[in-house]
Order: C-alpha cells, then sequence, then structure tokens
C-alpha cells in the first residue's frame, strides 16, 4: 500500500500578499509612515464617531495635485464605511458604488454580477492576518499601528491587540476570477487623502462638507502639498445636481499651489 504522497491544499490569505515596500513601484518608508499614520487616525476617528456615520451612506472626495511647474490633476472618487469593521472601501464615482452594493445586496438565489468590476479597500487586521513583509517594514521603520479591542464569537470583552491596515484591489475577471493585488502609488496616495479627509469629516459634525489642506508622501516620499473637499452623504439625491459638480464646484476655488 503506497501513502498518500498528495501534499495538503495550501489555504491563502491577506498575509501572503506582497509587501507594499516589495511591490508597489515607488513606494518608499517615509509614504509608508505617512500612509499608516493617516489609517490609524482614521481608524480612531471612525470608533469614535460612530453616531455621525450612521447617517452617512457615502463620502465624496475630490482633491487637486500640482504635477509640475506646468501641470495640475484634479482626482475623485466615492467611499463607504463598512460600519462593523471600518473596512474602507473606494469607488470611481457615487454612480459606481450604488451599482456594486446594489449586486452585493442582492438577495441568497439571485444573479451577482461583478464582471469587469474593481474594488479597493482599506482592511484592518490583526497581525497574523497582515501580509508578513509589511510587518517587517512596519518594524524596520517604525510605522504606527492602532491598539483595538474587541468581543469574541460569545460576545465576550478580548484583550487589546494590534491592527494593522491592509490595503488590497480586487478585480473581477470576465471568466469568474477574482485577482486580489496591492493598489498602485496613486492609488494610495487616494487612499492617503480618503483617509485624512474622512478623519477631518468626522471632527467636524456640523458640516457635510468642508476642505482640507494636508501634506501628502506618495511621490518619492518628497512632501506635497494637497487640497481637497469631502461631502459627506446619506445617498439621496440633491436636486438634479450630482455630488461630483458639487464638489467640483468647490474644489474649483481652490488655489492649488
Amino acid at each position: 500500500i503506497e501513502p498518500n504522497m498528495t501534499p495538503p491544499a495550501e489555504e491563502w490569505s491577506t498575509e501572503h500578499l506582497p509587501g507594499l515596500m516589495e511591490s508597489v513601484d515607488g513606494f518608499t518608508p517615509k509614504f509608508g509612515l505617512s500612509l499608516f499614520a493617516a489609517a490609524i487616525q482614521y481608524l480612531s476617528a471612525v470608533t469614535q464617531h460612530g453616531e455621525k456615520l450612521e447617517k452617512i451612506k457615502f463620502f465624496n472626495i475630490e482633491y487637486g495635485l500640482r504635477l509640475d511647474e506646468n501641470n495640475k490633476a484634479t482626482l475623485s472618487c466615492c467611499v463607504t464605511i463598512d460600519h462593523s469593521n471600518c473596512t474602507l472601501t473606494v469607488y470611481k464615482n457615487e454612480a459606481e458604488a450604488k451599482k456594486i452594493i446594489e449586486e452585493l445586496e442582492k438577495e441568497e438565489g439571485e444573479e451577482v454580477d461583478m464582471t469587469k468590476k474593481s474594488l479597493q479597500n482599506c482592511l484592518f487586521l490583526g497581525e497574523e492576518l497582515s501580509p508578513f513583509e509589511d510587518i517587517d517594514a512596519k518594524e524596520k521603520y517604525d510605522w504606527p499601528c492602532a491598539a483595538s479591542a474587541g468581543e469574541d464569537t460569545s460576545g465576550e470583552e478580548v484583550k487589546e491587540r494590534d491592527m494593522y491596515p491592509v490595503f488590497t484591489k480586487m478585480d473581477f475577471e470576465e471568466d469568474g476570477t477574482l485577482t486580489i493585488r496591492r493598489p498602485q502609488l496613486v492609488e494610495l496616495q487616494m487612499f492617503e487623502v480618503a483617509l485624512n479627509a474622512i478623519s477631518a469629516s468626522l471632527l467636524n459634525p456640523d458640516q457635510n462638507k468642508i476642505g482640507i489642506q494636508m501634506t501628502s508622501y506618495a511621490m518619492k516620499g518628497e512632501p506635497t502639498e494637497v487640497k481637497a473637499f469631502i461631502e459627506a452623504r446619506d445617498g439621496t439625491d440633491s436636486g438634479g445636481v450630482t455630488a461630483a459638480e458639487n464638489i467640483s464646484e468647490k474644489v474649483g476655488k481652490l488655489d492649488i499651489a
């Protein structure tokens, strides 16, 4: 009787994702510090201001960047937050967000069509589920993490543990396969802006629309001033004027230095 030599199937999870330093072209330790700090600030703001989040379905964000002496760029996105675990998801715009959410919320048995769609997420996971190389980089470059308490499945409190931001991009292919990878540098900068903008929005609970100015370290680790505008929305229509138009009007008045 020959022994069964077939190796056990290896399970894949987020800890097997490549590190940001290793897989994202142009990613630097300074940007890692800035990005992780923005994520931890966001996590703190979300956990402390849950009452405001209950009324918000979408955050629409637009920001301006100076590319060089002669060129500027305006970028935008729509963001949602999962109240149960603070996961932040980035979409191209509010219309796309509504379509994807509608698909994902279909009843059991209904066909879900996610073909050619993409989702970008910032998850907050314990060390055991965080990419190994990100943990090593965090230790080497002193990136921050967050301590978070929670409950186990029985509802009992558990001890605080370190929580790490894990940035992913999920692409749904035509053949039904799902590819999970790390976002590109410009996409990670969008996370950096969104995390900072949402933190600022939650700290101003009486205002649904605010402008912010921040420093990004995405480009070669050098400081770049970014001016952004964020609008918190409940998902209802705005009298025929789209959220993107509202934002563009505001951002157009910002002087991109």
